[in-house]
């Protein structure tokens, strides 16, 4: 987590302004499913490519209720 909050310390000072927010879990459903993904493994997962068929699924259905 320090690493993500050191690169947005590094970033501040290229915007203007800068607006931040806390998302519920029920508006967040596909970053809560992908942190509970696999909880036995205590290590960052990063998926470049093959990302897990009920990621994609969810993330489809996000996208399609907003356009």
């Amino acid at each position: 987590m320090d690493i993500v909050l050191d690169g947005i310390r590094s970033l501040i000072s290229c915007f203007y302004s800068l607006l931040s927010s806390h998302v519920k879990r029920v508006g967040n459903v596909i970053t809560h499913l992908m942190a509970r993904f696999d909880p036995r493994v205590r290590r960052f997962n990063i998926f470049c490519s093959d990302i897990p068929v009920c990621i994609l699924t969810l993330a489809e259905m996000d996208y399609t209720a907003y356009v």
